[in-house]
């Protein structure tokens, strides 16, 4: 399924259906005057719900692409119906009942069959995001800024209410197994989530200013983050103390992550450097010089010879790591270069930049091979999948934008609700952990469509997220100085 654009302004208000066996486009879905932000199957995949920012949410014929119905309280009733962006959208498992959350501070349950609406229940202090039924159709799941409710899905009474940190989540990352997610944000800790209870297993504290990246050690034992306090720390993720601690940079610390054999850790600053650290001790061992301005993002090759550096001087840089000498200088974006990542099979360099695109380079010859230029603002993060086959990339546009490397052609995109800050997908790619400025984390299910909000971090910090190698835990560092460990599985 595939969101189109449609107009100058890039608004998305058709929904294209695809055949996943053939790839062929079945029908397009056409009656949104505004931006989709949600779309579900019913259960059984004859009927279509989607909600837009046109204050609507409409029914369609899976196959045929027919208008079915818009759902509105009847005319007695009319201050009952969506007064704000339909954000989400959802069937209960006997796809009786359509759930829809809206930015109107207020969730509504529909009667699916007629499209009458059975009753319109008020959030207590924010606009709704995400919305999903139990597997057993009893509870009602629903996520805003700062907190996640739970409601008895016949009564509409509120069970419960999961919160961590008090505002925005600026980063996320996933354990190696999967089963912990960490998530920082603007009050300076890091917490760690179990991602099949929603429960907080622990903070960690220590960071003295904000939190910028996080990254797991090969081996999952170790926690590396960075901050404006121009310092590098290295956690104990079993023990949740501080390792060691890296100094030595004259500015704050914008990005940091290890070398594939888990023994040396790069960091990138503002002081325009690059500087490596040995990953047992945190010892210093070599600064990288030559960029001319602040270095936003560095990765390592897949078999940890090359380091490939993105900077405000527009550049793309590869170090050959043996020799600490400079291999390349690539030019192409007109812009800061915020992310850089290596394909799986380390032949291609992926990019990110101000200047709206996602550019891909030859490693071995440094040529330009393709351009992506769906996002209309300031790319922020790029990451390939796991097989390399999908390039994932967000930004100020507020969108995660899903590409075929193999034929450059998009496949998904995914709205937000503000900037993205970060994405990472799971070891195996069946997960990818979105990081906002909204203080929360997204894991969309790459093969379902679902989407889980995690929150915990204050609203309107940026967040970065990060998996485990086994993928069972994901940490996120936020603006708030935090880092949660969430246990995903």
């Amino acid at each position: 399924m595939r969101w189109r654009r449609t107009d100058k302004k890039g608004i998305e208000s058709e929904v294209r259906v695809w055949n996943k066996r053939t790839g062929e486009l079945i029908t397009v879905l056409k009656g949104h005057t505004q931006s989709i932000y949600c779309v579900a199957f019913s259960p059984d995949g004859k009927t279509i719900a989607t909600g837009s920012a046109d204050k609507t949410a409409r029914l369609w014929n899976a196959h045929t692409g027919q208008h079915l119905a818009t759902l509105t309280g009847p005319p007695s009733k009319k201050f009952q119906n969506h007064s704000s962006t339909v954000t989400s959208i959802a069937y209960s498992p006997d796809g009786k009942t359509i759930a829809t959350g809206c930015l109107d501070n207020s969730f509504r349950l529909w009667e699916a069959q007629s499209g009458e609406l059975i009753t319109k229940i008020k959030e207590p202090n924010a606009g709704i995001y995400s919305i999903a039924f139990s597997p057993d159709g009893e509870t009602i799941a629903t996520g805003s800024h700062e907190v996640t409710r739970l409601w008895n899905a016949h009564t509409g009474e509120q069970k419960s209410t999961l919160s961590g940190h008090l505002i925005t989540a600026t980063s996320v990352a996933f354990s190696p197994d999967g089963n912990t997610l960490a998530t920082t944000g603007w009050n300076n800790t890091v917490k760690l989530w179990n991602t099949q209870t929603g429960k907080l297993r622990t903070t960690i504290k220590g960071h003295a200013s904000l939190i910028k990246s996080v990254a797991f050690s090969p081996d999952g034992n170790t926690l590396a983050t960075t901050n404006w306090d121009k310092m590098g720390y290295l956690w104990n993720v079993n023990t949740k103390q501080l390792k060691a601690t890296l100094k030595g940079h004259s500015s704050g610390v914008a990005s940091v992550t290890f070398s594939p054999d888990g023994r040396t850790i790069a960091t990138s600053s503002a002081d325009e450097t690059i500087r490596l650290w040995d990953a047992q001790t945190g010892k210093y061992i070599n600064t990288l010089s030559g960029h001319t301005e602040w270095v936003h993002s560095v990765a390592f090759s897949p078999d940890g010879n090359i380091l490939a550096s993105g900077s405000s001087d527009n550049t793309v840089r590869l170090w050959h790591i043996p020799t600490r000498e400079l291999i390349a200088t690539i030019t192409g974006h007109t812009r800061i270069i915020k992310s850089v990542t290596f394909s799986p099979d380390g032949n291609t360099l992926a990019s990110g930049s101000y200047d709206g695109t996602v550019r891909l380079w030859d490693v071995h010859s440094q040529e330009h091979v393709a351009t992506y230029q769906e996002h209309i603002k300031a790319v922020y993060v790029v990451t390939f999948s796991p097989a390399g086959n999908i390039i994932a990339s967000g930004g100020a546009d507020k969108f995660v934008t899903l590409w075929d490397t193999r034929t450059a052609q998009q496949i998904v995109k995914l709205p937000t609700d503000r900037t993205v800050t970060s994405i990472a997908f799971s070891p195996e790619g069946t997960i990818l952990a979105i990081g906002s400025r909204d203080g929360t984390v997204r894991l969309w299910q790459t093969q379902t469509g679902d989407i889980t909000t995690l929150t915990g971090h204050r609203s309107n910090d940026s967040v970065f997220v990060t998996f485990s190698p086994d993928g069972n835990t994901l940490a996120s560092g936020s603006d708030d100085g935090t880092i949660l460990l969430w246990q995903v599985r």
